[in-house]
């Protein structure tokens, strides 16, 4: 929560300082719908998602040791409350979704406005991931157990491909919006909650790019590698982004050793389960 409460102040100072300095086209913003009442509107919808964001933290990643299974209520509250909050977004705020490609129409949009479009991908990303890699249920005995997914009822067995489709696909979106804030502003002086939210990216896309976000039976099929190949290059962005916010953060040059070594390991690990078979 302090971490939150942090991000929120430094997201002020970032909306008071700096905004105009760096735009660069203010014509096409203002046809865009940009105006100064931008910033406070972005302050606003900004402190909701941070709520959310700061419920979902203090439940899903507590100390207590209970099955993920009993969580899914709870994600699908979060779930909705989420998309309730990005349809409540007014015009200047939301960013066209119509493609999950890293290269968005050339429109420009406010620094503030593409920070709260990455944000609330990163929050549905983090929301997600613990229910991705596997599902967790509870034994006879009580204690927490990994089952195998053939043993997944139904409903787990949905919540886990949702899950990994909300994480794919947000990936995707933060590194699509990455790669427009780069176009407009460069990626020198980005907020230093980017660089977060571009390495949470990163790692689903080290991970779908070995494994497929659908059930596993869909291994193999075209669709799970054309995933594969989306992720690849989406790894591949992420990790140049980084590399270029490296100049100015400490953080993003650790971010990208993390995401690249995720990678590998992964990759190992997959080709060891590929030669056991």
């Amino acid at each position: 929560m302090e971490q939150l409460r942090r991000t929120s102040s430094a997201m002020g100072i970032m909306t008071d300082f700096g905004v105009h300095h760096y735009l660069r086209s203010p014509s096409a913003l203002e046809l865009n719908g940009y105006t100064e009442n931008v910033v406070a509107l972005t302050r606003l919808y900004l402190c909701q998602l941070l709520q959310i964001a700061g419920r979902l933290s203090a439940h899903l990643f507590d100390e207590d040791s209970r099955p993920l299974d009993s969580d899914i209520p709870f994600w699908q509250q979060m779930t909705e409350e989420l998309f309730q909050w990005r349809r409540s977004l007014p015009p200047p705020l939301k960013i066209s979704d119509s493609s999950g490609e890293p290269e968005l129409r050339d429109e420009v949009y406010a620094q503030e406005v593409i920070f709260l479009n990455m944000l609330f991908h990163e929050v549905i990303i983090l929301l997600n991931r613990p229910f991705t890699s596997q599902i967790v249920t509870s034994s006879p005995a009580g204690s927490a157990t990994i089952a195998p997914r053939s043993a997944f009822d139904s409903t787990i067995t949905n919540v886990h491909t949702t899950a990994g489709k909300y994480c794919f696909d947000s990936a995707s979106r933060i590194i699509a919006l990455l790669m427009l804030f780069k176009r407009h502003y460069g990626l020198q002086n980005v907020h230093l909650q980017m660089v977060h939210s571009t390495v949470t990216a990163g790692v689903m896309h080290a991970y779908f790019s070995v494994f497929c976000p659908d059930k596993c039976s869909s291994q193999g099929s075209t669709p799970c590698e054309e995933r594969r190949g989306t992720a690849q290059q989406s790894l591949r962005l992420s990790i140049r982004a980084l590399a270029e916010m490296g100049q100015t953060f400490d953080s993003a040059t650790r971010g990208m050793e993390l995401v690249t070594s995720l990678g590998q390991t992964w990759q190992h690990q997959r080709r060891m389960e590929i030669s056991v078979k």
